[in-house]
């Protein structure tokens, strides 16, 4: 450790409140196989202490961050996004680039970034069982709303993202892809999930097609009608928005095509996190669901 970051955390440290986040003593949960740290770098938001947690799963140790509001004070379940970095990045890429910390400050939910394995550090089909793991050891050590959980992702996590609306539909309350598809070996999906999608149309690693077969793929389990039922054309976007007849049970499919971006995550004037975290506040888990 440095000598710098050791004056760092000796001032850090008095800060802490005497209370945990979870209404406790200060005591960061524990469990099996649970290993933790604390750390700060500058994809967290100012000041902020994330944890580090090592969860065994089929004999290999996985890695995730995980962010918790900044002034919660454990009187009330918290929501939660699962946020899944691109293939070849990593958690603290994605928390940098997605910014959500910040988000998660200004509304109140926690941040779960888990880590893909592999010397592609590409997350696949075989990983739905490890974020199901994930999800039983956030209800056992951290008040959460397990009718808010929710799914988003960049690239290949924005497939790892919808992988889990198809294979864990009764745990994903909804879903938010940026620059990603449904996976050739991911299963369709069975069960209506709420879905809104950002597409960049500079993104050269993602076909129109792949977009097309995957928003059809969604509006046809989701009960859609085959024309949007509002579009809204911006400077930044186009919108398009799809939902069930009006008394039909089902869920809704937004599409933003996003001009002059490529692949990456907007920011900026068109900030998909804040845009998607509004979309979730508004889809707690089997609202509308069939």
């Amino acid at each position: 450790m440095s000598d710098r970051l050791l004056v760092c955390l000796l001032l850090i440290l008095p800060l802490i409140p005497s209370r945990s986040a979870w209404g406790g003593p200060v005591q960061p949960p524990t469990g099996p196989f649970i290993e933790k740290i604390f750390e700060r770098d500058t994809g967290a938001a100012d000041f902020d202490l994330d944890l580090e947690e090592f969860i065994t799963h089929d004999g290999l140790k996985r890695r995730t961050l995980v962010h918790i509001p900044s002034d919660n004070q454990g009187t009330k379940p918290l929501p939660v996004v699962l946020n899944f970095h691109d293939e070849g990045k990593g958690p603290e890429s994605q928390r940098r680039e997605s910014q959500m910390n910040r988000l998660a400050d200004q509304y109140g939910f926690m941040v779960v970034y888990p880590e893909a394995t592999g010397k592609a550090l590409r997350f696949d089909m075989d990983d739905v069982g490890f974020v199901s793991d994930l999800l039983d050891h956030l209800q056992d050590h951290y008040q959460i709303d397990d009718k808010r959980i929710y799914a988003t992702g960049l690239g290949n996590g924005a497939a790892m993202a919808y992988g889990l609306a198809s294979e864990l539909p009764n745990r994903i309350a909804a879903v938010a892809a940026v620059d990603g598809v449904m996976g050739e070996d991911t299963p369709g999906p069975k069960r209506a999930v709420p879905i809104v999608h950002f597409q960049g149309l500079k993104d050269e690693k993602i076909s129109d097609q792949a977009v097309s077969n995957t928003i059809a793929q969604w509006m046809e389990v989701n009960n859609c009608l085959e024309k949007p039922v509002g579009v809204n054309t911006e400077q930044y976007f186009v919108m398009e928005r799809y939902e069930p007849a009006p008394g039909e049970r089902g869920a809704p499919v937004v599409l933003y095509k996003l001009t002059n971006i490529g692949h990456q995550w907007p920011l900026g004037p068109f900030n998909a996190g804040a845009i998607m975290w509004e979309f979730f506040a508004q889809h707690p888990f089997n609202t509308i669901h069939p």
